[in-house]
């Protein structure tokens, strides 16, 4: 055998089996190894028979664990399996005879019928039969063949079924049982890697029946066709058998899955360290299992220090080198067991998913079975004592890793549920309760520890888990979140340190996963948890973050971590949450960040301009950090849990940290559209700030003024964000609300006809024809192909733009949401100016045009939402040309029309408002022009008799439409000459 197997190691393929076979056909020589492959099995208590069946199992993996597969192969042949020319040995419906060996797939079959006392053979028996189901990874017509020809085979012994119930089933030997309460002298690795492969490989064999109908390797109405096709009985009973109540197949897997710690004896010696490094070898096995796992040549480690020790000391550093062997070998067996269950359970929690879904009367799995395996894992994850040294104090950390991805699919699993499959919320909350328990003990530990990565790993797995588990109970009732609240304030303090990490977003580090996925869970936490209190001390949050917790987070925004801002957002936007990071200082943090980053910018400025940066056209973006930033100050400013005072002083401290970000503001106006979500960011936060910030009564709140100028109008001059872009990118917007080839004709009244820029010496030159919009369309250009949905221009059928009978014009997605950010950035600025009282900024007669572009837009959106409506509803009918309003998705093309039609509609009403003062204003000043323009504006859109279009949309349409309406009145009569 050993001569054989050198040839076949030292030879090419095609030639080795020339040379192993001679004159006689390949099938003989398979015949040949399988019988003496049997034959030694069943003598395995001899050393030399024990060593061949060794010898010939690995010789066959050595082929296998090498994921490929070749033509006529030596692997091939001994396993009787198809080749390009060959169908197997096997066929189906042949019977097989007692005895009647003809290769080593029929030894394999014969071997693990009488294997129980012999693990190990079974374990490499239970591989090979793994290797060729994972052949299918290969995608190749032949692999696939190989892995048909293997299931087909088993399928007509029964064999995953005798199997299972052999090694797993308590009617069975039960070795797991045996095993997981023995001794590390008695502990017997090969029965958890025996079990491993057959759970592997069985999780394989539900995943082919369920089917792969789409295989691009199988022809329709072939027989790989017929084979590759969903047997869904067959793997509904396989399913009965792992989780039905008659066998439970995987509750006694969990049950007895050996996760403990095993100790040495504390008695013996042990060897020095520099003789122990010298002797490391890597633990035999595959690869993919034994990776990471090293054991001692004691003979090494005796050899270097022979002569230093006496004899007795040195029978005792090798009786400690043998139990370190042996460990070693425990944890990767029980490592590769529990990953073998994680695999069992997600697989088949994927088959229950395609049995439901296939239309026939499978159930499939329940939320109550599945509950109960989750909380059965759970029980065996938690700490049946307190121990501040954490999970990986008792238990073995890649094994409880493994298990806490099995509570991660098994959480989502029963999330999916609902209707009355569904749990009850209070189902889901005891098991959030428990998880929650279980993510705190896992948590803890040292970080200098060689296994925390791997704790780091099955914490934010499990805090994954709960957040799936807590956004299932969104909508309980508050009292009874409550009684869990002890258990998730738990969970945060867990999941602190791993908050704490720094996210960098160039590294791929596995801290910067590992901290996102911890905040994001902490998050959830709170929005779920978070109450309405009545003071400070009952809060949830105040229990919840920790001085120390919070002061962390603040450094880290500091420090330029954008990703801890969506976390400090959700914070401020909870009972109480402001107040505890005001009081942490986040203003300041804040306006530190601001401060490093301009004098960053500075920096770099002085650079570029010293080569040339005017001529290579270089542009400034952007600081990524930055929108986090303005989401968390607008988050701080919405806060309802401040006083009013202390809103105030909020607001004017984040007014001056804005200030510090001026050129940027400016940069954001010039270059509009581009980052055009940033810019409506930054307007929102001056909204909100100066709401706060502007006084209503001068003489309760004078801490507010500064020589009788508000604070907030203070700070906006000495910044000059409104005269250096504000003001001017409004005007542009409010004139170009849309393409110019989708507005109507301006009236005559409200044309500007002032090109006459008053100087012969001066040249001017103007481009009328260029608006934002063709900066858009040339962003938009190379993306165009990549847009998943196409709409019409939103514009009715009738409407302006349509009256010549031009071709519709196609909108993406992104054209909507450039749109809506467009009218949202107008609203938003023209309710600042409002506010800042600067109507000095505003041309009346270019205000007229936009309050005529607005309205026309408004009225033309809500048309093309009234045409989609209809054709909804009249699909299919006479009357139904499918004429200009054709959709590739009509939900979402109404979505983005209501979002576009209402914030046009905001911009409205507002130059509505800035419309009456400006009228007040040219009457008292002689400006009948600017009036006569405002009056004709109204007159020519219609607003004063249709109203604003799309505000019926809004949900305090009643009110506003009757505020629109007595501002047509007031603005008519105030305009009369």
């Amino acid at each position: 055998m050993s001569f054989f197997f050198f040839l076949h190691q030292s030879m090419p393929p095609q030639y080795s089996l020339k040379e192993l076979c001679g004159n006689q056909p390949p099938n003989s020589l398979a015949k040949a190894v399988a019988q003496k492959l049997v034959s030694a099995s069943k003598n395995s208590h001899t050393k030399s028979d024990a060593e061949t069946t060794t010898f010939v199992l690995n010789w066959i993996l050595s082929d296998l664990r090498a994921g490929t597969v070749g033509n006529d192969e030596l692997m091939q042949v001994l396993l009787g399996l198809p080749t390009a020319t060959f169908e197997g040995n096997w066929q189906p419906g042949s019977r097989k005879y007692a005895g009647s060996i003809i290769d080593c797939f029929d030894a394999v079959l014969e071997i693990l019928k009488d294997t129980e006392d012999a693990a190990g053979v079974a374990a490499s028996c239970f591989e090979i039969v793994f290797r060729l189901y994972d052949l299918l990874k290969n995608e190749s017509h032949l692999s696939l063949r190989i892995t048909l020809y293997t299931a087909e085979r088993l399928r007509s012994e029964n064999f995953w079924h005798s199997n299972t119930l052999l090694w797993l089933s308590h009617r069975g030997s039960q070795p797991l049982v045996k095993s997981s309460s023995c001794s590390l002298q008695d502990a017997n690795p090969d029965v958890l890697h025996c079990i491993s492969w057959l759970l592997k490989g069985l999780a394989c064999e539900l995943q082919l029946l369920v089917g792969f109908t789409n295989c691009r390797n199988a022809e329709t109405g072939s027989v790989l066709s017929n084979l590759l096709a969903p047997r869904l009985y067959k793997c509904d009973e396989l399913l009965s058998l792992l989780f039905g109540p008659d066998e439970n197949i995987v509750q006694l897997l969990l049950e007895n899955a050996p996760l403990e710690r095993v100790s040495m004896d504390g008695q013996l010696r042990h060897p020095p360290v520099e003789a122990l490094r010298s002797a490391v070898v890597a633990l035999p096995g595959p690869e993919d299992v034994v990776s990471g796992y090293d054991q001692l040549d004691s003979k090494r480690v005796l050899k270097s220090i022979n002569g230093k020790y006496s004899p007795e000391e040195l029978d005792s550093m090798r009786a400690w080198c043998d139990q370190f062997c042996i460990m070693a070998s425990w944890n990767c067996g029980v490592a590769h067991l529990c990953q073998a269950a994680y695999n069992i359970v997600d697989v088949s929690l994927g088959c229950s998913e395609s049995l439901k879904l296939s239309g026939e009367n499978h159930l499939g799995l329940q939320p109550p079975d599945l509950a109960t395996i989750l909380m059965l894992t759970l029980h065996r994850l938690e700490a049946t004592e307190i121990s501040h040294h954490g999970m990986d104090a008792k238990l073995l950390p890649a094994a409880t890793c493994n298990l806490g991805n099995a509570v991660l699919v098994l959480a989502d699993s029963i999330t999916r549920f609902d209707g009355e499959a569904a749990l009850t919320t209070s189902d889901l909350l005891v098991i959030a309760s428990t998880l929650s328990r279980v993510l705190a003990f896992s948590a803890s530990g040292e970080d200098s520890a060689v296994e925390a990565p791997t704790r780091y790993e099955r914490t934010t797995v499990l805090s994954t888990a709960l957040s799936l588990l807590l956004r299932a109970t969104l909508a309980a009732d508050p009292g009874l979140i409550g009684q869990y609240r002890d258990d998730f304030i738990m969970a945060i303090k867990g999941l602190e340190k791993l908050a704490c990490f720094k996210v960098d977003t160039k590294s791929s580090e596995s801290h910067s996963i590992v901290a996102i996925l911890a905040r994001s869970s902490i998050g959830e936490i709170v929005n779920t948890s978070s109450d309405d209190s009545d003071n400070f001390e009952h809060s949830f949050v105040s229990h919840a973050f920790s001085k120390g917790f919070v002061s962390s987070l603040l450094r880290l925004q500091t420090e330029l971590d954008d990703h801890v801002c969506s976390l400090l957002q959700t914070i401020a936007l909870q009972p109480y949450g402001a107040t505890i990071l005001v009081d942490a200082g986040i203003c300041q943090s804040l306006q530190a960040s601001a401060k490093a980053y301009l004098l960053e910018e500075e920096h770099v400025e002085r650079k570029l301009r010293n080569h040339g940066a005017e001529y290579n056209k270089t542009t400034i973006r952007t600081p990524p950090f930055l929108l986090s930033h303005l989401k968390l100050m607008s988050a701080l400013l919405a806060s309802a849990s401040l006083p009013y005072k202390r809103a105030a002083e909020v607001a004017i401290s984040l007014l001056h940290t804005f200030a510090l970000y001026k050129r940027i503001v400016l940069r954001l106006c010039s270059n509009f559209p581009s980052e055009a979500d940033v810019l409506r960011w930054f307007m929102r936060c001056f909204v909100q700030a100066a709401s706060l910030a502007q006084p209503t009564n001068t003489h309760d709140r004078h801490e507010l003024l500064s020589n009788g100028v508000s604070k907030a109008k203070t700070i906006f001059l000495k910044a000059r964000f409104l005269e250096n872009g504000i003001a001017m990118l409004c005007q542009h917007l409010w004139e170009n609300p849309f393409p110019t080839d989708l507005l109507p004709d301006i009236p005559p009244l409200l044309q500007d006809f002032d090109d006459d820029p008053h100087s012969t010496v001066v040249a001017v030159e103007k481009n009328r024809g260029q608006t934002w919009w063709n900066v858009l369309d040339n962003v938009l250009l190379p993306s165009t192909a990549e847009s998943q949905y196409e709409f019409n221009a939103p514009t009715g059928r009738n409407d302006f733009g349509y009256w010549s009978g031009r071709k519709q014009k196609v909108w993406t997605h992104t054209k909507f949401e450039y749109s809506i950010a467009a009218m949202d950035v107008l609203s938003l600025g023209l309710s600042l100016l409002k506010r800042m009282d600067r109507f000095d900024l505003i041309d009346g007669r270019s205000a007229a045009r936009g309050l005529f572009n607005c309205a026309c837009v408004a009225e033309s959106v809500e048309n093309r939402i009234s045409e989609i409506q209809y054709r909804s509803e009249n699909s299919g009918s006479v009357m139904d040309t499918g004429e200009m309003v054709k959709s590739d998705n009509p939900e979402l093309e109404r979505e983005y029309l209501s979002r576009l039609g209402l914030s046009t509609a905001r911009c409205v009403e507002e130059l509505l408002i800035i419309s009456f003062e400006l009228a007040a204003d040219a009457k008292e000043n002689g400006k009948g022009d600017v009036g006569s323009a405002i009056r004709g504006a109204i007159e020519q859109s219609g607003i004063d008799s249709k109203g604003v279009g799309c505000l019926s949309m809004a949900q305090d349409a009643k009110g506003r439409g009757e505020l629109v309406s007595n501002l047509c009145k007031q603005i008519q009569k105030k305009s009369k000459v």
